[in-house]
């Protein structure tokens, strides 16, 4: 659990400049979720939940889990981007076949 929400927090301030570009050329190609990542049900949960990742606050962070604001996505679930966030590294994503909206790190979702 810490290792993953680490590796949450460590994409959102490490992200490759040529990623937002990357997701933006691939809006319309298929997209997976890659596991170990979080999703979330809003973007202040996801900010959320990095803050307590680079805080190292697990208490916080297992609480969101147990409120079902945050996932931990699996591997190679097919998703749809929404919309990409070029400055924050962070992505709007639906799963295939649900109208609910999700947010990610860029590095989360696979296209």
């Amino acid at each position: 659990m810490k290792t993953l929400i680490l590796l949450c927090a460590l994409t959102v301030f490490e992200m490759p400049i040529d990623s937002e570009s990357y997701l933006e050329a691939n809006m319309d190609s298929d997209c997976y979720s890659k596991e170990g990542y979080i999703a979330a049900t809003s973007e202040k949960y996801l900010d959320d939940v990095v803050r307590y990742s680079v805080d190292k606050d697990y208490v916080a962070i297992e609480k969101l889990l147990k409120a079902g604001v945050i996932v931990e996505m699996k591997k190679e679930i097919k998703v749809y981007l929404v919309k990409t966030h070029l400055l924050s590294g962070k992505v709007e994503f639906r799963i295939s076949g649900y109208t609910e909206i999700f947010w990610t790190v860029t590095e989360g979702i696979k296209c």
